[in-house]
């Protein structure tokens, strides 16, 4: 938050401090950080996340690289800086995102879905009556189809199926269980298509939980779960908050038990429709989770994993080496693994 503060003199639609009148290295980079529709070939998705890659590399993980973005890392003394307030790190999310054009090769189109608003992306080829039910990430509280349109383009194009991202409702305004309430509707909505659910961060959390209610319904059910770094524990009392507490530039404890506060205000954390690794996770589709190894997020899908493969499910763990949070919303071009991914 204080590098996005550095500057008092963007130039319209451009986010980043470096940014001056009359020379932006947004447009001089090629890649794209403005959303001024009047620069011709920028593409904000890639020269953010160039941006934050050049952040962290060169600022080094224990100096907060990627502070702009977190709710709260440690600083240049190893001390927990400030946490952010929610409203302000909704607002640098969607700053820093800006809203990116869907992939070549895949329409995007706005639609009511469960009485908010979605998007369907859908690639060139993609078979009818087959659909990716996607949950942003964003700790409860921040995220939307905008902020995610690259990555969930992306796994439209990996998978050549539809992706559908429901705008759920976020904490603080309807805390838990208001978004897992407009997941499972969309997912009554979207029916009788064969559905997979999937999703990163918080919103893999969500995707989970989303799972556990449709089978305690004994309704329809997902046909798979492919889940990124999920947020499946809303305790922080993992082992990894503290094992790899130095590797992760962008979560701390501290931070995740704000949101957390504010999703749950007042449920059990360990409710597990909030936190499915406290649920009994028998019955659940086919599971692939991928995480990276620098995440305190780590022990999460650890978990999640090893519960279902207890309760007789299928389940596989991929984990990403040297990799941090939700590395697959960066581009390939810069973090291959992304792709791989």
């Amino acid at each position: 938050a204080g590098q996005l503060a550095a500057s008092t003199s963007l130039p319209e639609g451009c986010v980043v401090p470096e940014c001056g009148p009359g020379d932006c290295p947004c447009c001089n980079h090629g890649g794209g950080c403005c959303n001024n529709a009047a620069i011709p070939g920028t593409r904000t998705d890639d020269w953010m996340a160039s941006h934050w890659i050049s952040q962290w590399s060169n600022t080094g993980r224990e100096s907060g690289g990627l502070a702009f973005l977190s709710l709260g890392t440690n600083d240049a003394s190893g001390d927990p800086a400030p946490l952010t307030p929610l409203a302000t790190y909704r607002t640098n999310l969607a700053a820093l995102a800006g809203s990116p054009p869907a992939p070549a090769g895949v329409t995007v189109e706005a639609f009511e879905l469960a009485d908010r608003v979605a998007e369907r992306l859908t690639p060139d080829g993609a078979p009818e009556g087959q659909v990716v039910l996607y949950l942003h990430g964003g700790s409860y509280h921040s995220g939307s189809p905008d902020t995610h349109r690259g990555l969930a383009g992306s796994l439209a194009l990996a998978t050549g199926r539809m992706v559908v991202v429901l705008d759920y409702r976020l904490a603080p305004e309807d805390p838990f269980p208001a978004g897992l309430n407009d997941a499972l509707l969309a997912f009554d909505q979207l029916a009788p298509a064969r559905i997979a659910l999937a999703g990163d961060s918080a919103g893999g959390g969500l995707a989970a939980a989303t799972a556990l209610a449709l089978r305690d319904r004994q309704g329809g059910q997902p046909v798979a779960l492919a889940l990124i770094s999920p947020w499946a524990d809303l305790t922080q009392s993992a082992s990894s908050y503290m094992t790899r507490a130095d590797a992760d530039p962008m979560l701390t404890a501290a931070a995740l038990d704000q949101a957390a506060e504010a999703y749950l205000a007042g449920t059990d954390p360990r409710t597990p429709y909030a936190s499915p690794v406290f649920g009994d996770l028998s019955g659940l589709p086919p599971i692939r989770v991928d995480v990276g190894s620098d995440e305190v997020l780590f022990d999460d899908s650890r978990t999640l994993v090893d519960e279902a493969l207890a309760a007789g499910c299928t389940a596989e763990l991929h984990e990403w080496p040297e990799m941090i949070h939700v590395f697959q919303a960066f581009p390939t071009d810069l973090v291959p693994e992304a792709g791989e991914a």
